[in-house]
């Protein structure tokens, strides 16, 4: 199991180095000709998107600017790690884990994670203009392991569920229902009042977010409420059709394999419990699952949205996947034994399964990355000048690298960007024949 976690966790991190870029990334570094990104992100929340202040988009922002799209694809892997970590501390407040107990756990956290989010991490763990999505998740997962934390101040705890707040605003109104049932169904006086602390946090980094201009704005071009949609019962019916099929579309097999173990956890834990089951011990035991709905409801009024932004997906990943460590805690807490003779012994194929996919995807990452050097090469070659490239000219990479190409219209953003950032006159691809 050691070697296992071992090479898991080295090809985890290898595969971080296997980027380059791609989509708006080359918008960005347009307008860093004339913007600090600092400046860039001020201006950008008052005309375009009210989390330009999360500190996702000022990690992402500063790394843009420099020649490694790499850089920021480790920092993100790094923080996809942490939260990892974080969820292994709460396995650790319910049962003895030694150091390397922890180490390993840690690793098999991270493999699940990344297995459930497969067909998101193209536009969230592996772009550097979307990973802004992880480092909000590393920040609720920080914020909620920090309440009950003798070692966090109140102050620290407030201050970084702030920062958290400053997010998507569908995945902060799922956080605000966990906390409230939390404050709830909490007996210690002190885990009350920090989660209320926690609560005004989120909720005042949600209006940062919610009260900007620039989200009015952005929400205006993105065609608001979907409005064909709810136009035509039969419209609503495609829609409909079209939103299920794309999270089901979203979701790989690891997803459904952590509900159905977590509500396994629970069934046995009240078979062996002689209190009956109220609605409030109900809603408290599925308050993450429910947190992951919510995340998801929040885009129903703006289906289409969510259709085409595989990114959004990732918060309900991380929500069922607290769903799962949740109950996996309290089982093992109360049934340490079996956890330790039985579930302990799953870490291993789910570390093997990971090992052949993350190969398989430092493979053909490793092979893109080498087509677009070339590609860059020729970019530079042809300065000043109108290049055409040609309509195979790069291989589709990997599930969790796909891309936004050249098109064969010169005037797509894209291609303007690019040719723009490498002093062409213009560039395009030949039409596919």
């Amino acid at each position: 199991m050691y070697s296992s976690a071992l090479i898991a966790v080295l090809l985890f991190f290898a595969n971080s180095f296997y980027v380059w870029n791609w989509g708006d990334d080359y918008l960005f570094k347009v307008k860093f000709q004339t913007f600090t990104p600092l400046g860039f992100l001020i201006n950008d929340y008052w005309i375009f998107d009210g989390r330009s202040l999360n500190l996702g988009y000022l990690i992402s922002r500063h790394c843009l600017n420099t020649p490694f799209p790499w850089l920021a694809t480790l920092i993100a892997s790094i923080l996809f790690f942490l939260a990892a970590y974080f969820l292994t501390i709460l396995v650790k407040r319910k049962m003895p884990l030694n150091l390397l107990e922890q180490f390993i756990l840690t690793i098999t956290f991270t493999a699940v994670l990344w297995m459930a989010g497969y067909y998101s991490h193209f536009e969230t763990l592996y772009w550097q203009t979307g990973m802004l999505y992880v480092v909000e998740v590393f920040l609720f997962y920080a914020a909620y392991v920090s309440i009950d934390s003798n070692r966090i101040h109140t102050i620290f705890l407030f201050l970084i569920s702030f920062i958290a707040g400053i997010a998507s605003p569908g995945a902060v109104m799922a956080i605000l229902f966990v906390l409230i049932v939390e404050i709830f169904n909490t007996q210690d006086k002190l885990g009350v009042s920090r989660r209320k602390w926690a609560s005004l946090a989120f909720f005042l980094g949600l209006l940062v977010v919610v009260l900007s201009p620039g989200s009015t704005e952005r929400f205006k071009l993105e065609g608001g409420f979907d409005k064909k949609a709810f136009s035509l019962i039969h419209n609503l019916y495609f829609r409909l059709y079209q939103f299920i099929d794309k999270f089901f579309d979203l979701n790989t097999p690891m997803l459904w394999v952590l509900i159905v173990v977590a509500v396994f956890f629970i069934l046995i834990r009240r078979n062996n419990s002689e209190m009956r089951p109220t609605f409030y011990s109900i809603l408290f035991e599925y308050r993450w699952l429910i947190a992951a709905g919510i995340s998801l409801a929040f885009y129903f009024p703006r289906m289409i949205y969510y259709i085409t932004s595989p990114r959004l997906n990732i918060h309900i990943v991380f929500f069922v996947m607290l769903f799962f460590v949740t109950q996996l805690a309290e089982f093992g807490e109360s049934n340490y034994d079996f956890y330790d003779k039985y579930i302990r012994n799953f870490q291993v194929p789910v570390l093997l399964i990971f090992i052949v996919l993350a190969f398989y995807q430092f493979w053909g990452a490793s092979f893109c990355v080498k087509k677009m050097a070339v590609r860059i090469e020729l970019y530079k070659a042809n300065k000043g000048q109108h290049l055409v490239l040609k309509a195979n000219d790069l291989i589709g990479p990997p599930a969790t690298r796909e891309f936004i190409d050249i098109t064969d219209d010169s005037t797509y953003a894209l291609n303007i960007a690019v040719a723009k950032h490498f002093g062409l006159k213009s560039i395009r691809k030949e039409k596919y024949r």
